[in-house]
């Protein structure tokens, strides 16, 4: 039987394949050595170089998974590794991770490798409304979660963009709640922020026009009952006024013009006569106009040129 090494705080015993448990000192990105600014960014942490050394001696499956668990709060989730590089006994995660787990710099943790399946189907939930202000807020989570590993049911995970931090709930994940976003075909969807209030749609009232309400100067008005055509006085390039001043078409006969069909139906096209649409209005009722006050092509013309005699 062969017995694993002593190195940092990792448990001392015989080396079962594919089992691993360590614990550590947990410390945030900002007490790493190197630049670690851009680990902020996703779900993944840096470990020992021990813990590689015992992982490759064992019979594991990759990507490498870790479960991550805090002793006082009893609080756990799931991530990656980014790195193997820190300091033995200790292991560096995001800020964001810390406050979800409520972990204090210098905190034990525990540390277990583990095998997830898959994910399928993933519903999130912003906290607040500002990401659902984007164009496409589907596209940019998708983007921002390469950064991440793995996910768990009931995270509040924080995601990073354009300078701005957005924090998402993780609601929903298929087919388990603990799973893996490597390499995988997933479907993302989302939950309105609590208390969002969907904006009411404004339907236009249609306003029926009631002629009994009325009033007839406001109809003549409407009617261009005072329109002439052609009516006016010209220019001439010899400076003489004769024959400039025009009386206008029908100068003698009032003619009502524009008058609505108030019989109209939607999806309906009508081409009534002259004769139907044209109506007095009075004060209370709508009476038609006979036949003697309406003649067809009555009136007279006029012509440029003038008459010779």
């Amino acid at each position: 039987m062969q017995f694993g090494m002593l190195r940092g705080n990792l448990r001392v015993g015989p080396i079962v394949p594919g089992v691993f448990q360590g614990d550590f000192e947990c410390y945030s990105m900002a007490m790493y050595q190197l630049e670690s600014n851009q680990y902020e960014s996703g779900g993944k942490i840096v470990l020992p170089s021990s813990v590689l050394e015992r992982l490759t001696r064992m019979n594991i499956e990759y990507p490498m998974l870790f479960k991550l668990t805090h002793y006082d709060s009893k609080r756990y989730t799931h991530c990656g590794v980014i790195e193997f590089s820190a300091q033995e006994g200790k292991v560096y995660i995001p800020h964001w991770l810390m406050n979800m787990l409520q972990i204090k710099e210098g905190n034990r943790v525990s540390l277990e490798y583990v095998s997830l399946v898959p994910c399928t189907y993933a519903k999130f939930q912003p906290i607040t409304m500002e990401f659902l202000e984007f164009t496409n807020p589907k596209s940019i989570l998708e983007t921002t979660l390469r950064s991440f590993a793995c996910l768990t049911l009931g995270d509040i995970i924080t995601i990073h963009y354009i300078g701005n931090e957005f924090q998402l709930r993780i609601l929903e994940l298929k087919p388990k709640d603990e799973v893996t976003i490597i390499e995988c075909d997933m479907e993302v969807d989302f939950a309105p922020p609590e208390g969002y209030v969907s904006p009411k749609r404004v339907i236009p009232v249609k306003e029926e026009m009631q002629t009994d309400k009325l009033d007839p100067e406001i109809l003549a008005t409407a009617g261009l009952q005072n329109f002439f055509a052609f009516k006016g006085s010209g220019q001439r390039l010899d400076g003489k006024t004769k024959g400039t001043d025009s009386p206008g078409l029908n100068d003698q006969t009032q003619v009502r013009r524009g008058i609505p069909n108030y019989s109209y139906k939607p999806n309906k096209i009508t081409f009534p006569s002259a004769m139907k649409l044209a109506k007095t209005y009075t004060d209370n009722n709508v009476t038609d106009v006979t036949e003697d006050s309406f003649s067809v092509f009555e009136g007279k013309g006029n012509t440029c040129r003038p008459n010779k005699k």
